[in-house]
């Protein structure tokens, strides 16, 4: 396993906890590509691996919802968060604009090893 499984991971770990409270609320998790979709996927089943409503749950990259919609220019709704605040503050504005209201959740150094280590337990039992 190279880099690239490292920043899946990380991933991976952001998106458990932004979710891992809320998985009542969805059906079906959509992954974008950042970063490997079977990686993430992967990643996310062994952080849930003892949660039976999550392992019920369906997991799409946004390649696969396109594929299925139809729609080749479908972005995901944080890429489209990310354009729209990156982009203003390239600008040299001076007056105030609101723009789409986020709902940051508090990761820090601590809880991201907490669940790399968790991972890495979990591999092993795995024999991966």
């Amino acid at each position: 396993m190279g880099i690239w499984h490292d920043y899946a991971r990380v991933y991976a770990i952001c998106i458990y906890y932004l979710i891992k409270d809320d998985l009542n609320v969805f059906d079906t998790l959509i992954i974008c590509g950042d970063e490997d979709f079977n990686s993430v996927k992967y990643y996310l089943l062994l952080l849930f691996s003892d949660n039976d409503f999550y392992q019920k749950k369906k997991i799409l990259s946004v390649y696969k919802l396109r594929e299925i919609t139809g729609n080749k220019k479908l972005k995901s709704y944080a890429d489209n968060i990310a354009n729209s605040y990156r982009k203003r503050v390239l600008k040299n504005i001076q007056k105030q604009q609101t723009g789409i209201p986020l709902n940051p959740i508090k990761i820090n150094y601590r809880m991201i090893y907490d669940k790399w280590m968790e991972i890495e337990e979990k591999m092993k039992v795995s024999g991966e």
